[in-house]
């Protein structure tokens, strides 16, 4: 890093532009994130940004400057004066906007309950504590964007961490190695549904110096990604059907012994008695009636069953026995009689693709010696995705890839969150209780329906901080016709008038994170503690989301808890209580690495993910056999086809799958106006495959409509014969504005919970998935 003499220097030459070292804020929006930038700003305005270290550095972090200075920027308080969602508006000051909502506020509380006023979990410390205070419900948003780990958190029993409140935090996939290892060490590098090349390109240098070394990667997807396109092989098969393609490999690692017998027997809960008539494990106190809970295998000297972590014990991985009366098979037994059925024909019909490329890619990966599986998040976005997060990891350890160098299933690197004082910061009282409730339910609880977590109180109030539920989130058709009308105060925080802000009662100016101080945090693949200067006065009257909730407070009458609350004495109180760093090193160093991050790794020896094989399950193992869903048949990971009749119109099902993907551009509605963005993509379009476009009579630059049982949206078809036939797709991230008609959101299910991720949830913490990629549609030409 440059010091302040270097930058001092620096600045001087550029003749009269300062030059401020700060950091890129895209750190959860490209998976790579939080580079350290120089900003270069000449009197109030950051003309450009620069890389403090060469090649860290993408479009999303360059375009910053475009979107401070954006004249789409919101500049003053909003009060809505027509109809809800018209666009007629009227200026009011700061006091006139606070002291309204604050008044509706409480009588909203005072008519309906303090439940009935929902607030989402991004909304910071300021806005933690007015929560706290107010009693509302926190919605946590990682399931309705269709990222929360279900599977992969219950079989590893990694938890979804929250802070010291139980207030939702920053909700990670669970950890996996760092992309250094993979480097080093992996022979077979598997992209599944992982566009990794655009949406964490700081991460895709180390694959490509596995390719380089030697290594084969292969990507499988329904669109040739650039991914697919720098991989030795595309293997396209149709969207869904990744859990058939799993178990078929399975079976034929299986069939091929190339089973790591010892790891499946000693780590994973392969070898656990079933009973067959109940789907749970059998446990000591099935036998003898006592509280006893250890579980059961069956032990290869004695011929009996025993427990599992009983001394001298060798378990038997397969088989089934008699056992007190009680029939039993060992897990790994049930899990391969389902995938042997998943024969490479059979399989092959199902995923559409050929033979030969379903019995390689299992040769491939069961010999790799080591061989890596790089998740991506869209294998969660789908209903079923319990299943397949379980059979990759179920992959991993038979072929002895778990805690193995060059191994492992890995989404995001493994990292522990600096252990912030957000309790003195965030809570002062503990006399109003909240609720918790996930972002699907949030839907069911606006509009009437029964939440387990809030009983009959409907949503009456939403307050959205860092949030554009309106405009990103599933259900939208819904949330349009039937939620809105039934919130009587909505509230919204904002740079521009995104979807959310539209349909807002009052929109509040709020700042970019380089018009006020602040830290930036490690996370995902970004180790640095960053500190972010306020390079530039606050634009027109906007205000911090800290400040809007401090002024917010004093307008409900809570001034003995916010009135000396500022962000300038916070600061350095949050990093009190983190060991070996201080505010006032963060601002001398200005970037300094997170020794939390990937825990122990140096650089000869880079972060494996389970290298101890110390899995945090009730087992202490990894469980891929899952018994609190016994009763749904989803104990076993197995391959279910998605739900169609939700998007079905009148009655008859749909043949196109609808997916929409990620870009280099666009992480979601976050760059959407920027000028720079707008020029390389006009507009939205949508991917067809020439074969689905010929047997509609649709060409190219044709305006289309793409629809279901749900709605429907109107853009531009563009001809791809990277796109699977049957399958359509377009770019994540376009408002409601930018199609000729209609929204992409309209078009995917709210309404829809798997009750297995409802089962697994006291495990794991992880919110129920949307189903963002199981959308079934159908797509026509439009005539004009």
């Amino acid at each position: 890093m440059a010091t302040n003499a270097e930058i001092d220097a620096r600045s001087k030459v550029a003749g009269g532009t300062r030059i401020v070292q700060t950091a890129c804020p895209m750190v959860a929006a490209c998976l790579g994130g939080s580079c350290p930038v120089y900003a270069h700003v000449k009197g109030e305005k950051v003309v450009r940004f620069e890389p403090v270290i060469p090649g860290r550095f993408c479009a999303k972090g360059a375009v910053w400057p475009e979107r401070i200075h954006s004249k789409d920027r919101i500049l003053y308080p909003l009060k809505r004066v027509g109809e809800r969602g018209s666009g007629e508006w009227e200026r009011v000051s700061w006091d006139e906007a606070l002291e309204s909502i604050a008044e509706k506020l409480k009588e909203i509380d005072n008519d309906h309950g303090h439940q009935t006023i929902a607030m989402f979990d991004r909304a910071g410390v300021a806005g933690q504590r007015f929560g706290q205070l107010l009693g509302s419900t926190m919605v946590s948003f990682i399931g309705a964007h269709g990222d929360s780990p279900v599977g992969a958190a219950r079989a590893t029993g990694w938890r979804n961490w929250t802070d010291p409140l139980g207030i939702p935090g920053a909700q990670q996939a669970p950890g996996g190695h760092a992309m250094e290892d993979l480097a080093m060490n992996s022979n077979v590098i598997i992209f599944w549904a992982a566009n990794t090349a655009e949406t964490e390109q700081l991460q895709m240098k180390h694959l490509i110096a596995a390719q380089e070394r030697g290594a084969k990667l292969i990507t499988i997807d329904p669109i040739f990604t650039t991914t697919a396109a720098m991989s030795d092989q595309w293997i396209p098969a149709k969207v869904g059907t990744d859990a058939a393609l799993a178990l078929a490999m399975i079976a034929i690692i299986h069939d091929k012994a190339m089973v790591d017998t010892a790891y499946m027997n000693q780590h994973t809960n392969g070898p656990f008695l079933i009973r067959q008539d109940n789907g749970q494990i059998l446990r000591e106190s099935d036998l003898n009636n006592q509280d006893s809970t250890g579980f059961l295998v069956w032990d290869e000297r004695s011929q009996t069953a025993k427990p599992a972590d009983e001394a001298g014990v060798t378990p038997t991985l397969m088989g089934g026995w008699e056992v007190n009366g009680i029939a039993c098979r060992t897990a790994y037994q049930m899990l391969i009689d389902e995938a042997q059925t998943f024969t490479i024909e059979h399989t092959a019909e199902i995923t559409g693709l050929p033979a030969d490329i379903v019995y390689q890619l299992a040769i491939d990966y069961g010999t790799a010696e080591p061989g890596a599986i790089k998740k991506g998040w869209g294998i969660g976005r789908t209903y079923h995705a319990h299943h397949m997060e379980r059979l990759m990891l179920t992959l991993a350890a038979m072929t002895g890839n778990m805690g193995r160098p060059g191994g492992g299933v890995s989404a995001i690197s493994s990292f522990q969150a600096p252990p912030l004082n957000r309790k003195a910061a965030e809570r002062l009282t503990d006399t109003v209780p909240q609720t918790v409730i996930d972002g699907l339910s949030l839907l069911a609880a606006t509009t009437g329906e029964e939440v387990p977590e809030l009983g009959k109180f409907p949503i009456k109030a939403l307050i959205m901080a860092g949030m554009n539920w309106v405009g990103q989130w599933p259900g939208q058709a819904k949330t349009l016709r039937e939620v809105l009308p039934n919130i009587e105060l909505i509230v919204v925080h904002e740079l521009v008038m995104s979807d959310a802000a539209k349909m807002a009662d009052y929109v509040l100016p709020v700042t970019t994170p380089y018009e006020h101080e602040g830290v930036c945090m490690p996370g995902y693949y970004g180790n640095l503690i960053q500190h972010m200067p306020e390079v530039v006065p606050p634009v027109g009257e906007s205000k911090s989301d800290f400040e809007i909730f401090r002024n917010l407070g004093m307008k409900m009458g809570w001034s003995e808890h916010f009135k000396d609350l500022n962000e300038a004495a916070l600061l350095p109180k949050m990093w009190e209580t983190v060991p070996g760093v201080s505010f006032d090193r963060i601002k001398e160093e200005k970037a300094l690495v997170w020794e939390g991050f990937n825990p122990g790794a140096t650089e000869e020896h880079p972060h494996v993910e389970w290298a101890e094989a110390q899995f945090r399950t009730p087992s202490g193992r990894l469980e891929f056999y899952a018994e609190e869903c016994a009763d749904l048949g989803d104990a076993l990971p197995i391959y279910r086809e998605r739900p169609r009749d939700l998007y079905a119109l009148a009655g008859e099902k749909l043949p196109l799958s609808l997916v929409s993907y990620h870009s280099k551009f666009l992480p979601s509605a976050t760059l959407n106006e920027v000028a720079t963005f707008r020029d390389l993509m006009p507009g939205p379009y949508v991917m067809v495959n020439p074969l689905d476009a010929e047997s509609r009579d649709i060409g190219e630059d044709d305006i289309v409509e793409i629809f279901n049982g749900l709605g429907s949206v109107i853009l531009h078809a563009r001809m791809s014969e990277g796109m699977r036939p049957g399958t359509i797709a377009v770019m994540q991230g376009w408002r409601r504005s930018s199609f000729i008609e209609g929204g992409m959101q309209e078009l995917v299910s709210g309404n829809v919970t798997n009750p297995a991720h409802l089962k697994m949830k006291p495990l794991t913490g992880a919110d129920p998935n949307a189903p963002l990629h199981d959308v079934w549609v159908d797509i026509r030409k439009v005539n004009t």
